[in-house]
């Protein structure tokens, strides 16, 4: 595995949804794109390489990867029941994408879903606002100067860890109340 570049982020998706399927638990896109998150925050900030290459950006309802986003916008609010997959440029044929062989982050996804699925989707997405966490960061720089795209780099996942925070803290008192349907960036 190149660490470098991370995993292409449609394989590390269908890892943490194939995770949370063996716990027997269903999955929104919502919670999909919070644990996905964690997933690649923690691995970060654990063994300083990447686990999912492209990027996340600060949307409304926390980080957000857009290329996963885009596989599984037609689920909205809905439990996902596929996979992401591969189309051939040429043919429009769909392809099956490999699964994660190596076992450190195929180990380290397991963990972190594991971990995390005692949480809501609305607890994942306080989770994720946590104040000087790396979404909230991004956020106020935002406000204060032109963030294109507001993306969430991995620097500053470094500089301002949620996963740190998350252990001194432990878990959010309160479960939001009604969840939207499906993410949205800022507007």
């Amino acid at each position: 595995m190149d660490y470098s570049k991370g995993t292409d982020a449609r394989i590390v998706a269908n890892c943490v949804l194939d995770a949370r399927d063996f716990i027997n638990l269903p999955t929104t896109q919502i919670e999909l794109q919070k644990l996905l998150y964690f997933c690649h925050e923690s691995f970060l900030v654990q063994y300083r390489k990447r686990l999912v290459s492209g990027y996340f950006e600060a949307w409304q309802y926390g980080p957000v990867h857009p290329v996963v986003y885009d596989c599984f916008k037609k689920c909205k609010g809905e439990a996902i029941l596929e996979r992401a997959a591969a189309y051939d440029l040429f043919s429009g044929e769909k392809h099956s994408l490999p699964k994660i062989e190596d076992t450190l982050p195929l180990r380290h996804i397991t963990e972190t879903v594991s971990r995390l699925s005692v949480y809501s989707a609305g607890q994942l997405i306080d989770l994720s606002h946590l104040e000087e966490g790396p979404w909230h960061s991004v956020v106020q720089s935002a406000k204060n100067s032109v963030a294109l795209g507001l993306r969430i780099t991995d620097d500053v996942i470094l500089e301002n860890r949620t996963h740190s925070m998350l252990m001194r803290e432990g878990r959010p008192a309160e479960a939001r109340g009604e969840l939207p349907n499906d993410e949205s960036p800022f507007t």
